[in-house]
């Protein structure tokens, strides 16, 4: 399993920074950026835009919860930009919530953000799968079908349908009810 970013780790700005910040947040920052874009290899190359940007600047955070609320806002303006420099492109109406608003902190310090932070913990928890039913689990989220992921991994259409339903399996002993609905839903 992968390292936790912490506070401590974040201030240091090293290759530990870099490998943990990509191994906790990359994922979940492209599904979110995908909600807006549509386009997963567009949301993977905003996403690497704003790490990118964020590991130059090299900006100082006083706890976690600045830091999650500064990269889901610029991981969501560039994801926003993006749609408007490309008139072609509708903003999702999937998530409203998703292209709407901005996150803020609230008085107590806490995100009001908790649905980005329910994928990154599902991501998280899909990472830790086997490699095939990882594999499986992510290109379906992406919206692939079960022919075009086993044309992908070189798999029959039962072997991956027998993957699903393993993770799916592991998945529900790891997450809450409301993480498995919108499992289900991304892999629909």
């Amino acid at each position: 399993m992968q390292n936790e970013l912490t506070i401590d780790i974040l201030r240091q700005w090293n290759e530990k920074t870099a490998d943990t910040l990509y191994n906790t947040y990359y994922r979940a920052l492209v599904v979110f950026s995908k909600q807006i874009v549509k386009d997963v290899d567009t949301a993977e190359d905003i996403v690497q835009d704003v790490l990118s940007a964020l590991w130059e600047k090299k900006i100082g955070f006083e706890n976690l919860s600045q830091f999650r609320v500064y990269m889901y806002n610029a991981v969501r303006n560039r994801s926003l930009k993006h749609v408007a420099n490309n008139k072609h492109l509708q903003v999702s109406i999937d998530n409203p919530d998703a292209s709407s608003s901005e996150f803020h902190l609230l008085p107590t310090g806490e995100e009001d953000f908790y649905s980005e932070e329910i994928y990154r913990r599902m991501i998280l928890a899909i990472e830790s799968l086997p490699d095939r039913q990882r594999s499986v689990f992510l290109l379906a989220i992406e919206g692939k079908k079960n022919s075009e992921i086993a044309e992908a991994l070189h798999i029959s259409e039962d072997t991956v349908k027998t993957h699903r339903k393993r993770g799916m399996a592991t998945l529900r002993e790891k997450l809450s009810d409301d993480m498995m609905l919108l499992l289900t839903i991304l892999m629909a």
